[in-house]
């Protein structure tokens, strides 16, 4: 079979409109790909320079839904970098276990887009299903699901309420415990090992 280029995005499903995809297939195997990006440019630089420091802090969250808190952070601890603020104990903590909460919802989401892509639905619905324990603490912690506005120069907006570290172990559990659902419906799944086994594999010398 000849080869031929195929374009996916910005408009594509695939890409979610973030950026384009030139791409070379010969019969199923790519051969080569021309990537564009910069379909997501929002010009927050420029938004920055009419804010004040801490008004931008919450346009940061808003350039990833997905991983919203990081980017908040990345900003923060530059500042406080700059200026030199050592951050109180506690307020380490609080933004670690934020962060690392955001982690695991993040994960559910690629985890989810993967399981719908190679038609695996039910997985994709767990991912989802999951997500949600992850978002409650978040929203209980935070005030917002998304997009969380926590981050604070030198700490955090708010602490934690009243019995959230119990909520938190909980749900943690349970998230654990529910991650054996994933090992059957993938990892131990003939069908779906048989659509991915062999695929996308790079030689060595590339």
């Amino acid at each position: 079979m000849a080869e031929m280029w195929v374009n996916f995005g910005p408009q594509h499903p695939f890409t979610h409109g973030l950026w384009r995809l030139k791409v070379k297939v010969d019969g199923e195997t790519v051969t080569d790909v021309e990537p564009t990006i910069g379909y997501l440019h929002r010009g927050v630089e420029k938004i920055a320079e009419n804010r004040t420091w801490h008004q931008f802090i919450p346009y940061n969250d808003r350039l990833c839904y997905v991983a919203s808190i990081a980017w908040s952070e990345g900003y923060v601890s530059s500042v406080e970098k700059l200026m030199e603020i050592e951050l109180p104990e506690r307020a380490k903590y609080l933004r670690t276990i934020a962060f690392e909460l955001q982690r695991i919802a993040s994960h559910f989401v690629w985890l989810a887009a993967y399981s719908i892509d190679l038609g695996n639905f039910t997985a994709m619905l767990f991912a989802v299903r999951e997500r949600e324990f992850i978002l409650d603490l978040l929203a209980r912690l935070t005030g917002h699901r998304m997009t969380y506005n926590y981050p604070r120069f030198g700490g955090v907006a708010r602490d934690a309420p009243i019995g959230w570290t119990d909520r938190l172990v909980r749900n943690l559990n349970r998230v654990e415990r529910k991650m054996r659902d994933f090992i059957d419906l993938m990892v131990e799944n003939e069908t779906f090992l048989r659509r991915v086994r062999g695929v996308g594999v790079l030689p060595q010398s590339k």
